[in-house]
């Protein structure tokens, strides 16, 4: 079973994502917060293998809490959910130490798949992200 959890401020996207894992038999949604401070709070130290990270938070943002999770959490993955898809956002994530970038807006079976591969560490970027770091790393 992969374990995720979600930080995400946005409380509607937040239950689609928990309902969304409510009917995969493969992954458990075992956290859903709206914040870095309120995943520091609830996390009792239960095994997760996925964390998905909005990085504009109201409170802590993303970018200064990818250390504080992985203090809390250091077998798990960081992945940014996030609608800002710029280069420098990208390096500055994974620099912070992020395993992955996917934007906003999977659903349903797009979503499950993309907890798969990324739990095989077969896909750690969205399509879209992808390519941008491809063109950012090679201008030609």
């Amino acid at each position: 079973m992969i374990k995720v959890a979600f930080i995400e401020d946005n409380e509607l996207l937040l239950n689609e994502y928990e309902a969304t894992l409510q009917v995969s038999k493969e992954i458990e949604c075992v956290l859903a917060v709206d914040g870095i401070e309120s995943f520091i709070q609830t996390y009792d130290s239960e095994a997760i293998d996925l964390i998905f990270l909005d990085l504009m938070l109201v409170g802590m943002d993303g970018l200064n809490g990818i250390p504080k999770l992985q203090k809390l959490v250091p077998q798990a993955s960081i992945i940014i959910l996030s609608l800002y898809i710029t280069n420098k956002l990208i390096a500055k994530a994974l620099k912070a130490g992020a395993s992955g970038y996917l934007a906003k807006g999977m659903e349903g079976e797009e979503l499950i798949n993309g907890i798969k591969k990324m739990y095989d560490n077969k896909d750690l970027f969205s399509p879209d992200m992808r390519d941008k770091m491809l063109k950012f790393f090679n201008p030609l």
